[in-house]
């Protein structure tokens, strides 16, 4: 069962961050893409394994929040939480 124990302080970070990666996304033209479910997926990936310094996350350059959105959303699995594919978001807490 997938966990979803975000803070309200969590919760309003990952929500800023993933309101921030959509508006790049969309001005790049790359794709249109829901913010809840970005916010969803940080979430479940902060919560289920692979903490994430949302901090620092919300503060990134566009690559970098690009590299970790764009990775958790291709290698999640949303069955377990848990990140596949070896990938591993550059704003990962040390663990």
């Amino acid at each position: 069962m997938l966990n979803y124990t975000a803070t309200k302080f969590e919760s309003q970070i990952i929500a800023d961050i993933a309101a921030k990666a959509c508006q790049i996304i969309d001005s790049l033209g790359l794709a249109v893409i829901n913010p809840n479910d970005v916010a969803m997926d940080l979430e479940v990936t902060h919560c289920n394994g692979c903490t994430l310094d949302l901090v620092a996350l919300s503060r990134a350059t566009t690559t970098d929040l690009l590299h970790d959105i764009g990775g958790i959303r291709s290698n999640l699995n949303r069955r377990t939480g848990k990140l596949e594919g070896c990938f591993h978001p550059r704003y990962a807490c040390k663990q």
